[in-house]
């Protein structure tokens, strides 16, 4: 199994979809929000090159992670074959623009 961490970065990302989950949408959606990342990371650990590439670079993959019909996230991460590490660089909503500063 690799191991999985979250960058700075990924876990400001993070802080903020859960604070704007908190604030729009209750403490119930902030928790699921919580559990669909601990989900995701899991499957990371499990099967790294599960998700393909993303559109930035062969080195950067890109998990999608359905939360319900209207909503997903994306994780983007690095995977070290070396060291079987998953390096989760940061975390959107789908319906965000794109990553930035990672090509």
């Amino acid at each position: 199994m690799a191991t999985v961490y979250l960058t700075l970065a990924a876990e400001i990302d993070i802080d903020r979809l859960s604070d704007y989950l908190q604030d729009y949408a209750g403490d119930e959606a902030a928790k699921n929000f919580a559990d669909l990342i601990e989900k995701g990371m899991s499957i990371l650990s499990e099967t790294p090159l599960l998700a393909g590439y993303s559109g930035l670079s062969n080195e950067y993959h890109e998990l999608l992670i359905r939360a319900n019909k209207k909503r997903h996230y994306r994780l983007l991460y690095e995977y070290d074959t070396v060291a079987d590490t998953v390096k989760i660089l940061a975390v959107k909503d789908a319906r965000e623009k794109g990553f930035t500063g990672f090509n």
